[in-house]
């Protein structure tokens, strides 16, 4: 299991290609297949592909295996290049209406990644002011955007939806792409009110993203 971990966590603790060698080959064929799985399943295929190339090390694994971190570490940085531009999107039609979207998690921090697809980014996550997220909502519904999960709520059912939990439902549009307005950070059985909502709204920050300008959480 300490080999395993090792192999794992190689790509973060920069492990030597030698060591890496001497691990991997010692492994048996069904803890190489775990690791591929591994690489996989938590989404590891970019950074682990960096690893590799760096260390000269892609014959190490098998072509199947390799195939598919090659496979996903690609699907992600197309993924990541279309969620950009729904942010970009999203952020003109919200400026438009005046309203002032806090952008959240991977998309406040892909630019400090070299390499658009070592952040995987699956949906956009935005925090609105408790005044504004339903205007919010209301702009995307407008805008062709649908339910991903749940059939159209009225005005009622989403305050009352807004009190069990710390969004709105999750809208998609044409890009396929999940959008999940937050009215708040923290999730309502861990704090009945989130500690650190309204400091992210006051000491929030704009910075450069990809031409346009976004409002993220300061660190």
């Amino acid at each position: 299991m300490l080999k395993l971990h090792e192999i794992l966590f190689s790509p973060i603790n920069d492990l030597s290609r030698e060591r890496f060698i001497k691990n991997y080959s010692n492994l048996s064929l069904f803890d190489k297949k775990y690791i591929n799985r591994k690489i996989i399943s938590d989404k590891l295929s970019p950074i682990f592909l960096e690893y590799l190339i760096k260390k000269n090390l892609e014959s190490t694994f098998d072509k199947k295996g390799l195939d598919n971190i090659i496979f996903q570490a690609q699907r992600f940085k197309i993924q990541n290049l279309q969620i950009i531009k729904e942010v970009i999107y999203l952020n003109e039609l919200f400026k438009k209406e005046n309203l002032h979207p806090v952008f959240l998690k991977g998309v406040a921090i892909i630019n400090e990644y070299k390499d658009l697809s070592l952040r995987p980014m699956v949906d956009i996550d935005i925090l609105f002011e408790e005044d504004e997220i339903f205007k919010a909502y209301d702009i995307l519904k407008k805008n062709d955007y649908i339910e991903l999960r749940f059939e159209s709520l009225s005005k009622r059912n989403l305050l009352e939806f807004s009190k069990n939990v710390h969004h709105l439902p999750e809208l998609i549009g044409n890009s396929n792409i999940s959008i999940e307005l937050h009215h708040r950070v923290t999730q309502k059985y861990d704090f009945k009110k989130c500690p650190i909502s309204k400091s992210i709204f006051s000491d929030s920050i704009q910075i450069d993203f990809f031409g346009d300008k976004i409002n993220i959480p300061s660190i």
